[in-house]
């Protein structure tokens, strides 16, 4: 599968809820404890996620997955969870102080 990977600082998240949703489903019932999925050899684990604007703790599945990247081949962990950031709120431009 051919794909554009925007890996973090310290890790690399998958948002389940921006994948197709037949594959959400399956995600969510793995998490929800109904099994594995056929194919997707996932772990799940219970993290502790710190972004810049807060921590939470979040039921999430990893999974190593082979890259090749031109002539670099390796392994790479993912982590998918639905991380949950506040919305971003920006002052209106009148509401800045001049």
């Amino acid at each position: 599968m051919n794909m554009l990977i925007d890996s973090g600082e310290t890790s690399s998240y998958i948002i389940p809820d921006r994948l197709p949703k037949d594959m959400a489903n399956q995600l969510q019932q793995f998490l929800n404890n109904d099994g594995q999925v056929d194919g997707w050899y996932l772990k799940r684990a219970d993290l502790t996620i710190r972004s810049a604007r807060k921590t939470e703790k979040i039921k999430c599945a990893t999974r190593q997955v082979k890259l090749r990247i031109n002539e670099w081949v390796g392994n790479h962990e993912f982590i998918f969870a639905n991380l949950v950031e506040e919305e971003k709120t920006y002052p209106k431009i009148d509401e800045v102080d001049k």
